[in-house]
């Protein structure tokens, strides 16, 4: 979000004003990144945080900070509270990788990257999170879906993704038939599919039989139809990876999303 600009409260800000927020945050994002979700201190001028992204005093920066889970590791803040988790715009990253690099996470926080299962797990364990998932097609439409009960399972459980909440949104509910699945990567097939779908759609998801969507298919830029590509398959049907080529998946927990809601109400009483 740009400095002085005051935040949108999450009750307006849920939907499109959310996707204006992200198109924004992403065309900042083309800027050289040096955090990498699955390294250590990469000098990064960060501040230090706990297990939550910042967002007091009304205007929030947004930026990569150190966050104390499973390590101090870095993520990228939205200035509303909310950690990127997953982002894709311009295939520069390889999301065909096996167990241990999902786990872990990869990628450059401004560019593309995916944060990291255990790390997904340690901030969703003991609360669960709202999920927002953002799609932008060639065209420059864009969707989305957000779920207010996001939680992901341990290793032990293969980071199965243990439950989603309500849906709501504008782009279709394509992750509710992957609730209760086990992640899948090309090294580790737990699919209930007699296929290894991670192998043929080329990335690492919660497949279901495959099912409806796939948000680490293969990257297609200029409009090709491909069965492996980025799937949302309620929003493109039959055509669905004709054309999705901007992806963010970003989590806020519950309690820290209605203090955010509890201030703002507070502040607009004052306008």
């Amino acid at each position: 979000m740009p400095v002085g600009q005051a935040r949108i409260p999450m009750a307006q800000a849920s939907g499109w004003k959310r996707i204006a927020q992200l198109e924004w945050t992403m065309a900042k994002g083309q800027r050289e990144d040096e955090g990498e979700p699955g390294g250590e201190d990469t000098g990064e001028p960060v501040s230090q945080q706990d297990e939550l992204c910042p967002w007091h005093d009304l205007v929030a920066p947004e930026g990569i900070f150190q966050i104390r889970v499973n390590g101090s590791r870095p993520v990228l803040c939205d200035g509303q509270g909310w950690m990127d988790i997953l982002s894709r715009g311009d295939g520069s990253e390889n999301f065909d990788r096996n167990w241990t690099d999902y786990k872990e996470g990869f990628g450059k926080l401004w560019g593309e990257f995916f944060l990291g299962l255990e790390k997904l797990h340690q901030l969703t364990k003991d609360e669960p999170h709202l999920l927002y998932v953002y799609l932008r097609d060639v065209h420059s439409n864009s969707r989305f879906a957000r779920y207010d009960g996001f939680q992901i399972g341990s290793e032990e459980e293969s980071y199965s993704l243990k439950a989603l909440g309500r849906y709501s949104g504008s782009a279709g509910d394509s992750l509710g038939i992957h609730r209760g699945m086990k992640f899948s990567t090309i090294d580790r097939d737990n699919t209930r599919s007699k296929a290894n779908c991670a192998e043929i759609y080329g990335g690492g998801w919660w497949y279901n039989d495959c099912g409806d969507s796939d948000l680490t298919g293969k990257y297609f830029n200029i409009g090709k139809t491909d069965l492996n590509g980025i799937l949302w398959k309620t929003w493109r049907k039959h055509v669905f990876p004709l054309s999705i080529t901007k992806v963010t998946m970003s989590i806020v927990s519950k309690s820290q999303n209605d203090q955010i809601e509890r201030e703002w109400q507070s502040y607009d009483r004052t306008l």
